[in-house]
């Protein structure tokens, strides 16, 4: 036969291997485990919906549309936190893959999507500068190096879980959360002034580069080197230019989707609204949005580096885009654990935390929404968030956690249970397989324009004016925990 087909052949074999051992090893006795802690009675009854009614065609239906829904969101998304992270923008997909069919089976949450997150991938970023890994030099390295945090952050969670550690969530005040999610998120959208407005060179980092000790001094840079200038493909001064391709870029994505932001604040749905076909209409372009901006972003940005290397544009040729993507067997990536393991345990106990705290948080608010709070048991929220981690550092993902943003949107758009984000998995693979080379022309400042979007929902600045109003002492901690993030 073929070279194709054999090769095939073999990829088969070793995929059913490879199922027949995690059958075997890791989710039959896990089964056995969590039976005697009733998790797998908690599992069924999400199947049946948290109400008790059994599985009917109706909720099927909203599973389906709300699963759809949130793949058309997660693929926009998925791309950019990776670049975050300073990882290939496949890997964002990759990370939403395992994670979420993990959790699936073992979450207590029937509207929770697991997948990459703005702050952990800000948190993973960090580590890999931490690390001294350059993702562009060695992106060998960097992927290795967040693979096994991912398996390090499951190994954290699964042993809090037998610990019962979910209750510590009950120790940190919202005050310390608000002001930590505020400050990241700063630093967040400190982080894609690079790509968002096209810089040509490194953009110097807090502690990581000699005489920047503080944010301000970052600020400072992009001031002082906004309007860099070039001749004759050479730059003057300190080799600093602003890419107007890129910044025009960003501006054409940014600006639909913060005004789409505004008004699905002021504009929210009520009973009477979701009922009109021409709110359904709005809903639906407004989550379409993020994708269809990306695809025009990469047609404009092929039309301008085409164009640009007939007319010899030097800035049109230095437009970033995502380039070849691969996908395929590539998935399957093995932790190598080239990293000391306690050093790394003790580095990612940020990620952790924050990641759990993120996860149980929004878990918590939607199911008190859809008064569904008696289901949702910490202890399976450290499980479930934990095996996924864990399994998906062997299918190329970085850690990841609850998603505020598609969690809500699962809500809203239907979802009843758990097998939505079976239906958001099949439409990710889909996209890999089929869709993966619509990616390429994709430009970096899109990414970063959908990144500045995203963390709106994150900064929380009225908690400041409430906490100054009703008590100081709350005040005195929030800006602290801002200040010290």
């Amino acid at each position: 036969p073929p070279e194709w087909i054999r090769e095939l052949r073999f990829n088969c074999k070793s995929l059913f291997v490879f199922v027949d051992i995690i059958k075997t090893w890791i989710f039959i006795p896990s089964i056995i485990a969590l039976n005697s802690n009733g998790w797998i009675t908690t599992y069924l009854s999400n199947i049946q919906t948290n109400d008790g009614r059994s599985y009917l065609f109706s909720i099927f239906i909203g599973d389906l549309i709300a699963g759809i829904t949130v793949a058309v969101t997660l693929v926009p998304q998925g791309l950019a936190y990776a670049s975050l992270a300073t990882l290939p923008p496949v890997y964002g997909l990759y990370t939403s893959l395992i994670p979420t069919i993990m959790y699936s089976l073992f979450g207590s949450s029937s509207s929770l999507c697991i997948g990459p997150v703005a702050i952990v991938s800000l948190l993973c970023g960090s580590l890999i500068s931490k690390y001294k890994v350059d993702p562009i030099a060695d992106p060998n390295a960097a992927i290795d190096l967040a693979t096994q945090a991912s398996f390090c952050v499951g190994i954290l969670l699964c042993i809090m879980s037998l610990l019962n550690g979910g209750q510590i969530i009950r120790f940190l005040s919202y005050p310390i959360m608000s002001g930590f999610t505020t400050g990241a998120a700063m630093l967040i959208g400190l982080s894609q002034l690079k790509s968002g407005f096209g810089f040509s060179n490194k953009i110097p980092q807090v502690g990581a580069d000699e005489g920047i000790h503080h944010n301000y001094q970052v600020i400072q840079w992009y001031y002082n080197n906004w309007y860099g200038s070039y001749d004759n493909d050479s730059i003057h001064g300190n080799n600093t230019y602003r890419n107007h391709h890129a910044l025009y870029i960003f501006l054409c994505v940014y600006i639909p989707l913060i005004i789409i932001y505004i008004i699905k604040q002021n504009f929210k749905a009520t009973k009477d609204r979701t009922k009109t076909w021409w709110f359904q209409i709005w809903i639906l372009l407004g989550n379409l949005a993020p994708l269809l901006l990306l695809i025009i972003s990469g047609m404009l940005s092929e039309n301008i580096i085409t164009n640009g290397k007939k007319t010899n544009d030097y800035f049109a040729k230095q437009l970033k885009i995502i380039g070849n993507v691969s996908t395929g067997a590539s998935i399957i990536r093995f932790p190598t654990f080239r990293y000391s393991m306690s050093k790394l345990m003790i580095d990612v106990l940020p990620l952790t935390f924050m990641g759990f705290m993120e996860s149980y948080s929004i878990a918590r608010n939607i199911a008190s929404t859809k008064g569904e709070i008696h289901s949702l048991l910490p202890g399976q929220e450290l499980f479930g968030i934990g095996i996924g981690n864990i399994i998906g550092s062997f299918f190329s993902a970085y850690p990841s956690c609850g998603s505020y943003s598609r969690s809500s949107l699962n809500a809203s758009a239907g979802g009843k249970t758990l097998f939505s984000g079976f239906i958001t998995i099949c439409v990710i693979i889909f996209t890999l397989t089929t869709l993966s080379h619509a990616f390429y022309w994709i430009p970096s400042s899109a990414l970063s324009a959908i990144i500045f979007v995203a963390i709106t929902n994150i900064i929380s600045i009225s908690d400041f004016w409430y906490a100054w109003k009703y008590s100081k002492k709350d005040f005195t901690v929030l800006v602290i925990t801002f200040l010290f993030t």
